[in-house]
């Protein structure tokens, strides 16, 4: 298991172990899996895949950021994160997005009402 984390200006975001790493690097995709050689990446904004204990797969958007891997032990240092659904439930995914859409029209609407 990889002991991973991601860190933005506001903080430590995430802090758990994981079996595997996807991202996107400025020169391709990597995978970083137990045991991989140390590497220190630039990372262009991108879909985080993390494999968890029991096989499912977390997946996160970044903004980017740099990517630094030794000894099972991986960090993210991104500008910004956000959680974007579990691939095992796709219907998260689905309700995710929905909430934002109406998130966003409700502040369209308040900003368009209140002007």
């Amino acid at each position: 298991m990889i002991a991973f984390k991601v860190v933005t200006p506001k903080g430590e975001y995430l802090k758990q172990e994981v079996k595997s790493i996807h991202v996107k690097t400025v020169v391709g995709e990597t995978t970083i899996l137990p045991n991989h050689m140390p590497i220190f990446a630039s990372l262009v904004p991108c879909k985080l895949v993390l494999k968890n204990e029991n096989d499912e797969e977390e997946i996160f958007a970044i903004s980017g950021g740099f990517l630094q891997f030794n000894k099972n032990e991986g960090m993210i240092l991104a500008d910004a994160i956000e959680f974007m659904y579990m691939a095992s439930n796709p219907r998260h995914f689905l309700l995710l997005n929905f909430s934002k859409l109406v998130a966003s029209v409700l502040k369209m609407s308040i900003i368009v009402f209140s002007s």
